[in-house]
């Protein structure tokens, strides 16, 4: 921080999220199982990596403190990471940046929704974007990324610990993979209507839900205009 002039930035890339760290070793542990091991055998396998974890682990939650404990830091973003593959990066991690300077009063968004109050999801957002001209934050978006996780999650938790792998993969069969929303759909949403976005980690830390936020349209550049 005391490097960095005032209107630069700290970058602090691909964070491990601690509060997605069952998920990530119930992860692991169940692609790695057999078949016939037992429901049991991978809650005690996932209970042990868990407790045999020696990487570091933060909470978004520690960034924010960050900031009350530092002078200096004007803001705190906290993205999910971007990209259209599925792995451990774009799962469970995070991107922080910190930027230099005075704090400043955040600025609020024209509007805020949750995103279990909108109707018709996306193309009820789609609407809101294309009828309004001020800015829009949406929290609590279901990150398609993480729902057969937190399916496997619930699962592992739910079943008869003399159950095996085998029948737990047969309870996720049923899942809809093409429910909730890929993070960058909201890039493309925002490209198509000409604004600014960022994708957020939620307020509780955990990467199964996103908040994003939407800035007003950006007026269209005319090279008419420079070339006269």
């Amino acid at each position: 921080m005391r490097a960095v002039r005032p209107g630069g930035a700290v970058f602090v890339g691909d964070v491990r999220s601690v509060e997605m760290l069952p998920e990530f070793q119930t992860a692991v542990t169940l692609h790695r199982a057999g078949p016939l091991q037992t429901v049991e055998e991978i809650r005690s396998a996932v209970a042990r990596r868990l407790q045999e974890e020696r990487e570091l682990c933060l909470s978004p939650a520690f960034f924010q403190q960050l900031a009350t404990d530092l002078d200096g830091i004007a803001e705190v973003r906290l993205e999910l990471k971007r990209g259209l593959a599925d792995n451990e990066l774009s799962l469970f991690r995070y991107d922080v940046t910190l930027l230099v300077g005075d704090r400043a009063t955040p600025a609020t968004p024209a509007s805020r929704l949750s995103w279990d109050t909108l109707d018709d999801g996306l193309d009820g957002l789609r609407k809101r974007l294309t009828a309004g001209t001020g800015g829009l934050a949406v929290t609590g978006i279901p990150n398609r990324r993480l729902l057969r996780t937190a399916a496997a999650v619930r699962a592992l938790e739910e079943t008869d610990g003399t159950a095996t792998a085998w029948d737990l993969e047969r309870l996720l069969w049923d899942l809809d993979e093409e429910a909730g929303i890929h993070p960058e759909e909201m890039f493309d949403l925002a490209a198509a209507h000409g604004r600014p976005v960022r994708v957020l980690v939620p307020q509780d830390g955990r990467l199964s839900t996103f908040d994003v936020e939407f800035g007003s349209p950006v007026p269209a550049h005319d090279d008419a205009e420079d070339k006269a």
